[in-house]
């Protein structure tokens, strides 16, 4: 049985990459463009990571991350961050 992966990315050409990069690998795959898809998803299977878009248009990536570690039931998911920032700093920690 293939190992399932999550993707959410809001671009369609990157999600379509990752999918067809990782597919090509022996991985299962689920993509999502909305926090509230893969939200649903989360509830139905556990992935065995999640890669995840940090500048999303119905969240913020560092959010979700932040949440996600909050439930015990994804707190030893994996989770790659994708991003296009330039800079690695998380804009809402404090200097």
């Amino acid at each position: 049985m293939k190992e399932l992966i999550y993707i959410l990315d809001d671009e369609p050409d990157i999600l379509d990459l990752v999918d067809l990069s990782l597919s090509k690998a022996g991985f299962a795959t689920a993509c999502f463009e909305r926090w509230e898809a893969l939200k649903a998803a989360l509830n139905e299977a556990l992935p065995s990571l999640l890669v995840l878009d940090l500048m999303l248009p119905d969240a913020d990536g560092m959010q979700i991350c932040r949440e996600l570690r909050a439930d015990a039931r994804f707190q030893n998911m994996p989770i790659v961050m994708l991003t296009a920032r330039v800079g690695i700093a998380d804009p809402h920690q404090r200097p």
